[in-house]
């Protein structure tokens, strides 16, 4: 079993006033190269909180969270803002896409992070594989739901990054939309080996994934 991505005695307490909250209580968890899992627990649970610890976005915890054998806890700014960009990819609910840039720039966004050279090629590929090259010139506002995700899905996709964190990507979407989205997911997950991590409330995708996480109140059940 190839495990690309490992928590040890991952813990995190949020202070919220006078009231210490334990949002992860010892989770040790581990997600396969190529792999596809679904995370799931009532809100509050912890399913964001670990995610953002997965993905090097929080780093402020107890324990260890391992990409491969590098603790990603213990890099300091410099180092976890490269490990984001070169080995995460992210998809959010609401596709957080710029609605002042095109379908094409807002998918080259992390190549103008990590001041990359743009590479029309690999656009070009990753809009036909999502079934949007006929959009790239195309402003969100011009898109459908099911259209954005994928124009959100080759953002994430274009650094080639080993993990895609998905946090209830379909969410904001229609049944039929969701199929095709997760669907996608499946697709890149057992394809290119790519490791899938999904935050979802929606146990029919739950389903589908691999493996499924329970959390809750912190807790992996």
């Amino acid at each position: 079993m190839d495990i690309l991505l490992r928590t040890v005695n991952l813990c995190k307490i949020y202070n919220n006033g006078s009231v210490m909250v334990n949002a992860l209580n010892d989770v040790n968890v581990e997600f396969e190269r190529g792999s596809i899992t679904a995370i799931i627990g009532a809100s509050g649970s912890g399913k964001t909180t670990l995610l953002n610890l997965l993905g090097g976005i929080d780093s402020d915890a107890k324990g260890s969270v391992f990409f491969q054998n590098t603790d990603i806890l213990k890099m300091n700014d410099t180092k976890l803002s490269q490990f984001r960009s070169e080995k995460i990819g992210f998809i959010f609910q609401f596709f957080n896409l710029i609605p002042e840039l095109t379908a094409k720039e807002n998918i080259l966004l992390p190549h103008y992070i990590i001041k990359s050279p743009k590479s029309n090629n690999t656009v070009i590929a990753l809009s036909e594989k999502l079934g949007i090259a006929d959009r790239l010139e195309h402003y969100p506002s011009m898109l459908s739901g099911g259209q954005q995700q994928r124009v959100a899905i080759a953002r994430a996709l274009i650094n080639n990054p080993d993990v895609l964190l998905c946090d209830e990507p379909t969410g904001n979407l229609d049944s039929r939309t969701s199929k095709e989205v997760i669907s996608l997911l499946k697709e890149l997950s057992k394809n290119e080996g790519k490791t899938i991590i999904i935050v979802t409330h929606d146990i029919q995708i739950a389903h589908q994934c691999d493996s499924i996480i329970t959390i809750t109140d912190g807790s992996i059940m």
